[in-house]
């Protein structure tokens, strides 16, 4: 998807946005959430909007995708993450094609480190881009 199409999807649902290097999501919904029905995402897109953000159909997090959403990040279909993704958003992340859901209940995480922080640092080694 590119820059100008994923813009377009963001003005259809009626959700704010800026440009600055990046595509910056600031709002969402009347609540704040951000629902996108879209396979692709660009690279280097932010989402800094109030609550969650849902894109469940998304296969791939490309390069620079950042999440510092005030709510949790739903990805269902993700199967591939960049190393430069980052996931810095208040509540929890849904990965249901990597892990089989949320990433506080995922089996393999370790007793005593934060998942959130687990993740992130898989992320960073490449181990979802694969």
């Amino acid at each position: 998807m590119s820059i100008e199409e994923f813009i377009k999807e963001l003005e259809d649902a009626g959700y704010s946005y800026e440009i600055v290097d990046k595509v910056i999501v600031t709002g969402g919904d009347l609540d704040g959430d951000v629902y996108l029905i879209i396979d692709t995402l660009p690279p280097d897109v932010v989402f800094n909007n109030k609550r969650d953000a849902v894109l469940r159909d998304i296969v791939t997090l490309p390069s620079g995708v950042e999440f510092n959403n005030g709510g949790l990040v739903s990805l269902d279909s993700v199967k591939k993450i960049s190393p430069s993704v980052q996931f810095n958003n208040r509540a929890d992340v849904y990965l249901l094609s990597l892990i089989g859901g949320w990433i506080y209940e995922w089996r393999g995480r370790i007793e005593g480190i934060y998942s959130k922080r687990l993740l992130r640092y898989m992320i960073k080694k490449g181990i979802f881009s694969r």
